[in-house]
């Protein structure tokens, strides 16, 4: 019983994030993987989202949450985020939609130009999920060899792709300060992960002490142990976020810097060696096109080390005036806060049953018969399961109107842009306040008037 008390007085701190058969099995960042802000994507206020990588080998048929962007490589479903992003949703053809809550992750929610890796593993037969028996699966048929042929396989009236592959690790280590800063970070963190470890063996024999109690315990007693053991759990908790609120402070700033120079680099040689796009080593190769590795140059620009054979034009905006106060946004924030002040009232109603019967089950003297005790904590079950419900089905709603709200004035935003910078031979855009590569032949031009003139 002791046993079933101390697990319900953490029911309300762990949300759940599995869906039937599918569970994350990893989600972290990419410290060094540079997709997002070399190839940035912007949001409907012009700043540079964050990407995430979702690997499954289920198919992933949509991703809710107001996503940018949406797209599949390879084995890789890429969805690009708003920065802040706390909550999305993926869906798949063989399981229940699966709530990803990036609080547990990031408190702050996603980073702009920041790449996370969201790895989905499903206990499900791989029968199921590739229609074919496992053994097809595990023992694939072999190919029998091509003749080599003289000829290529692509028509030579085809003009191949030029695309240009960069080592993110290398970039990152060769970054000014790169390596000094991590290092000092990583110090830093060890030294918290010490402490936290600590604070966790006392909790846990805290909870075992409690364990040992036995029946002849005066409840007052009892009590006061469960309350040090939720005070020491709530230390705990506090503790992790403060170490990893100092961590973010410390890493962020330069992290961001480097990755908006990182964006500005990747097209200033883009177009500098005239490539039709870009990619990291890592990624998957076309049959028709070529490769060339731009690794060397791209450590040589940030390091103000690179020649340019021609003049480069950056364009850059300020949100401030030309997004953030759009009618439409604020239309659309004006109607999203009355909907969550709907929400979390209803929640607020919902979770005041759970803790009056939570403080009604503390309550409960040693003298109560067992079915009883039984019955409260099946109410208390019910409850919980009806919050955690309402709380799912309330922000699946908040993303769909956001998306449908939002999307409009993102896919003109977005035209808007391309069109300025096909006029003014623009290579990039950023938001004004974002870090600048210094180089005499890199030019930067305000485009805000004729954003806000083309969004009104």
């Amino acid at each position: 019983m002791r046993h079933i008390l101390i697990t319900l007085s953490f029911l309300l701190i762990c949300a759940s994030l599995t869906a039937q058969n599918l569970r994350i099995a990893e989600f972290k960042l990419l410290e060094r993987d540079l997709t997002a802000c070399m190839n940035p994507v912007n949001d409907i206020n012009g700043r540079p989202c964050a990407l995430v990588k979702i690997q499954t080998l289920d198919e992933v048929t949509k991703v809710e949450g107001s996503p940018i962007k949406v797209v599949e490589n390879g084995n890789e479903t890429w969805a690009y985020f708003p920065p802040g992003q706390k909550l999305f949703r993926v869906l798949t053809r063989h399981h229940k939609p699966l709530f990803i809550d990036i609080t547990g992750y990031e408190k702050k929610g996603l980073v702009s130009k920041a790449t996370y890796l969201l790895d989905l593993e499903s206990d499900l037969p791989l029968e199921i999920l590739f229609g074919i028996a496992p053994a097809q699966v595990s023992q694939p048929q072999a190919q029998a060899e091509t003749p080599v042929s003289s000829q290529s396989s692509v028509p030579t009236s085809v003009k191949r792709a030029a695309i240009g592959v960069f080592d993110e690790t290398r970039i990152a280590e060769n970054y000014p300060g790169y390596n000094e800063k991590k290092k000092s970070v990583e110090e830093i963190s060890a030294r918290y992960e010490t402490e936290f470890q600590n604070l966790k063996s006392e909790l846990e024999n805290k909870y075992n002490d409690f364990q040992k109690l036995d029946k002849s315990t005066p409840k007052e007693i009892s009590d006061r142990r469960i309350q040090e053991i939720q005070d020491l759990d709530k230390k705990t908790n506090q503790f992790r976020e403060t170490a990893q609120a100092d961590l973010n402070r410390m890493w962020e700033p330069f992290q961001k810097e480097f990755q908006e120079k990182g964006g500005i680099a990747i097209a200033v040689i883009k177009a500098a060696q005239v490539l039709d796009s870009t990619q990291t080593a890592a990624e998957s190769r076309r049959p028709d096109a070529d490769y060339v590795d731009i690794t060397d140059n791209l450590i040589a620009l940030l390091n103000g080390h690179y020649t340019l054979p021609f003049d480069v034009n950056i364009g850059y905006y300020d949100p401030s005036r030309t997004i953030n106060t759009h009618p439409v946004v604020v239309r659309a924030q004006k109607e999203l806060e009355e909907l969550t002040a709907g929400y979390e009232a209803e929640f607020n109603r919902i979770k005041t049953r759970f803790d009056r019967s939570y403080n009604e089950f503390q309550q409960m003297a040693e003298s109560v018969p067992q079915e009883v005790k039984e019955r409260k904590i099946q109410e208390i079950q019910a409850i919980e399961k009806e919050l955690n419900k309402y709380r799912e089905d309330a922000t699946e709603a908040l993303l769909v109107r956001q998306e449908e709200l939002m999307r409009p004035l993102n896919e003109k935003c977005v035209a808007a842009i391309s069109d300025i910078s096909a006029r003014k031979g623009l290579i990039h855009t950023q938001e004004s306040q974002a870090a600048r590569l210094t180089n005499p032949r890199i030019h930067y031009i305000d485009i805000t008037s004729e954003l806000q003139s083309l969004i009104q």
